[in-house]
C-alpha cells in the first residue's frame, strides 16, 4: 500500500470568529503515524534468547508449523509430539509460549493443531493454567 497523506479541511464558521470571516484550518496527519487499528508494536529491546528459543523449537521436531505472531497464534504438532508425556508436552510448549509472548505481549493462548486434519487438539496459555488437551 502506498503512503497516503490524510488532509482534513475544517471550515470554521463565521459565527465562531469575531472577525466575521470564514477561515480554513489544515490538519495534516504525519506520514509516520501508526493507524489507530494497528496492533501495538513491541517497542522493548529484543530478547537475546528469542533466537535460542526458535532454534530449539525448530530442532525439536515436535512442531511442523508455527503460525504467525498474533493474539491467538497456532502451532501444528508433529507425530513425535503425541508420543510425549503430558508433562513433557507442557515443558516444550512453555518454550513456544515464551517465544510468542516475547514477540507480542498480548498473546492470550496458543492453539495446537493436528498435522493431518488441521483440527484443534489442544490449547496452551495462562488462561488454562498451562496445557489443555481435547
Amino acid at each position: 500500500m502506498t503512503r497516503i497523506m490524510f488532509i482534513a479541511f475544517v471550515l470554521v464558521s463565521a459565527s465562531l470568529l469575531s472577525a466575521g470571516t470564514s477561515d480554513w484550518i489544515v490538519i495534516v496527519k504525519p506520514k509516520s503515524a501508526t493507524p489507530t487499528n494497528a496492533p501495538a508494536a513491541n517497542t522493548s529491546k529484543p530478547d537475546p534468547k528469542q533466537a535460542e528459543r526458535l532454534a530449539l523449537i525448530r530442532k525439536s521436531g515436535l512442531f511442523s508449523k508455527l503460525g504467525p505472531v498474533e493474539d491467538f497464534p497456532s502451532v501444528t504438532v508433529s507425530d513425535l509430539f503425541s508420543q510425549l508425556t503430558f508433562d513433557d508436552k507442557q515443558t516444550f510448549l512453555n518454550v513456544v509460549w515464551a517465544y510468542y509472548k516475547t514477540e507480542r505481549s498480548t498473546v492470550q493462548s496458543i492453539t495446537l493443531k493436528d498435522r493431518y486434519t488441521n483440527k484443534t487438539i489442544g490449547e496452551y496459555g495462562e488462561i488454562y493454567g498451562g496445557l489443555k488437551m481435547k
